[in-house]
């Protein structure tokens, strides 16, 4: 049975059937939910929009009906506590959580402020990781985590290992962003040109896809590569082998750079040869005399 008070007004008695629920354009339109933002989650990215949240959290339910409002309301409030139970862990500095500021900050900085009221994304970043460094140790999330975090949210550095592991789950069959599936062949492929680098690194599970530079491109192909002796190559490895190699490792960077991992875009790369590059790695997007590279759909 309805409540008799109007159902414009929110009741914020936790028992109540309409806690968190309003309805701004009056009785009989549709349902909101509202809410102050916990303290601890103020500024962090919000999974709901995208953007940092704010003092208060305000998102449709899309139905003017209670009980379908209530399951909604649910819904959110249950995220909202599962991301305020992070805040402080490993979690708060995941690898999804930083992709998010990183979208987060390319987008302001893409469409700019809409006023001098707005939170500038990248400061509020910077404050949530003056604030994970300064916790107690109890509490602190690991070290390497936070660099981590850091280096993927402000887009100073992406590690390949992560790289990898994400290129791979969007490349795989009925994967949802509908880019050409790999066969699992060319994925095997892929990990031993990836390992090649690694090793070529010095074996850094930590080294990222920027501190691949022009240099260290043309150093890995034409004399790390080419000098590579395997139990099946033992006189080295095969110039068409090395040139697959680079491909494999050109449609990984070309990826990153059209998901916005790396700091500056680049077009869709779909010709061996391109024009008007300017990234220090461009050797490994097909401008030094390789192979095409792989289409990405």
């Amino acid at each position: 049975m309805c409540p008799s008070r109007p159902l414009s007004k929110t009741d914020n008695n936790e028992g109540s059937e309409m806690h968190y629920l309003k309805q701004p354009r009056g009785a009989g339109k549709s349902f909101v939910f509202r809410m102050a933002t916990p303290k601890a989650l103020v500024g962090s990215i919000s999974p709901f929009t995208g953007k940092p949240f704010g003092s208060e959290i305000t998102l449709g339910t899309g139905t003017r009906r209670l009980p379908e409002a209530r399951k909604k309301r649910d819904s959110y409030l249950g995220k909202v506590r599962d991301l305020e139970a992070t805040m402080g862990t490993d979690a708060s500095v995941s690898l999804e959580r930083a992709e998010a500021w990183s979208e987060a900050i390319a987008k302001q900085e893409d469409e700019g402020s809409g006023g001098p009221e707005d939170l500038d994304v990248r400061s509020v970043l910077e404050d949530e990781i003056e604030h994970a460094r300064s916790l107690p140790r109890s509490k602190q999330p690991a070290k390497r985590t936070i660099e981590r975090f850091t280096k993927v949210a402000l887009r100073t550095g992406y590690r390949i290992d992560d790289a990898v592991t994400r290129y791979l789950e969007e490349r795989k069959i009925g994967n949802r962003q509908g880019l050409k599936p790999l066969s699992m062949a060319t994925v095997n492929d892929v990990r031993t040109a990836v390992g090649y680098i690694k090793k070529f690194c010095g074996g850094d599970g930590d080294i990222c896809l920027q501190d691949i530079d022009r240099k260290k491109a043309q150093r890995f192909q034409y004399e790390f590569l080419s000098e590579m002796v395997t139990p099946r190559a033992p006189n080295g490895l095969a110039a068409k082998t090395v040139g697959k190699h680079i491909t494999l490792l050109s449609g990984i960077w070309v990826w990153a750079a059209q998901r916005g991992f790396l700091p500056e875009p680049s077009r869709v790369y779909r010709r061996e040869f391109c024009s008007d590059v300017r990234l220090p790695y461009r050797d490994f997007l097909g401008l030094h005399r390789m192979p095409p590279l792989l289409r990405l759909g």
